[in-house]
């Protein structure tokens, strides 16, 4: 089938362009209404949210995973380090804007 192969192609990509991110996050939303039990879809969200900056939905996406599977360590970590991305995107668009007296807060 020609979307499936299309999806199949955005997927294998190393580099993948925002327009190819947002496609396969669609994509990956079906597969977590059609599995809501797949704790890999919801890791794999959480990559794709964050690979486009939209750190907020990465974390909310991977506490839901949390919840699905408290104790997992790895998603513990994952959770850790996507906090830590979303404090240093914070801090640097921040500073950027000029606000130094928020970005230190």
């Amino acid at each position: 089938d020609k979307d499936e192969a299309e999806m199949l192609e955005k997927e294998s990509k190393a580099v993948k362009s925002d327009s190819d991110v947002e496609v396969l996050i669609a994509d990956t939303k079906k597969k977590i209404e059609d599995e809501p039990g797949n704790i890999n879809y919801y890791r794999q969200l959480a990559k794709l949210h964050a690979q486009v900056q939209n750190f907020e939905e990465a974390v909310e996406t991977m506490k839901k995973a949390i919840e699905m599977n408290p104790g997992d360590p790895e998603l513990d970590q994952a959770l850790t380090s996507l906090n830590a991305d979303f404090y240093d995107h914070r801090i640097a668009a921040l500073t950027e804007a000029g606000d130094e007296e928020a970005a230190q807060a």
